[in-house]
């Protein structure tokens, strides 16, 4: 069974002032010259010269081994592995880390290039936080319900829904990316 959203968001809210008392704006920065995820993905990978980048994304999947996380960013073009070890992205950066969530929105500096196991991934080397999600996100079997997407969009929008023939009954029981 999953948790009630308010306890989720109560912890996520502990979360936003642990990063504060770091001195970490939980909302956010300016990120310039990042690069997006699918030209990442499209970098050469030379294993005796790393390709050194800049890409910013929501994370969509976070998995801790030790010393190390591994999560998925995701952008508008695409979605890649990051590798962030302890030693690689000091005691700030590992702290912040630790306080990441799923929805979250991070910019990442690193290395390019392949894992043990072959999965191409940005080995980081600096962390910048760039917005905390408070609210955890619909899981992609489930979809939206109606009332969220109308919260989420302008107040005239299920007029408009009504106007293109979708119904609250079908947007609330068809997963999102489905037709």
């Amino acid at each position: 069974m999953t948790e009630p959203i308010e306890s989720l968001e109560s912890v996520r809210t502990e979360k936003v002032k642990a990063l504060t008392a770091l001195g970490v704006d939980p909302w956010g920065q300016r990120f310039d010259n990042h690069i997006p995820i699918a030209q990442v993905r499209e970098l050469h990978v030379d294993p005796e010269n790393p390709v050194q980048t800049r890409l910013a994304g929501r994370i969509v999947l976070r998995r801790g081994m030790g010393n190390v996380y591994f999560i998925d960013l995701r952008d508008w073009t695409g979605q890649v592995q990051v590798m962030i070890g302890k030693k690689q992205v000091g005691e700030l950066g590992w702290d912040i880390a630790k306080h990441i969530d799923l929805g979250d929105l991070l910019g990442i500096d690193g290395s390019y290039g392949k894992t043990k196991t072959g999965e191409l991934t940005v080995f980081a080397t600096k962390i910048t936080f760039l917005g905390k999600s408070l609210l955890p996100h619909p899981d992609k079997y489930q979809g939206m319900q109606y009332h969220a997407i109308t919260q989420l969009l302008s107040p005239n929008v299920g007029m408009s829904l009504q106007v293109m023939g979708l119904s609250s009954h079908r947007l609330a029981h068809t997963p999102l990316g489905s037709k």
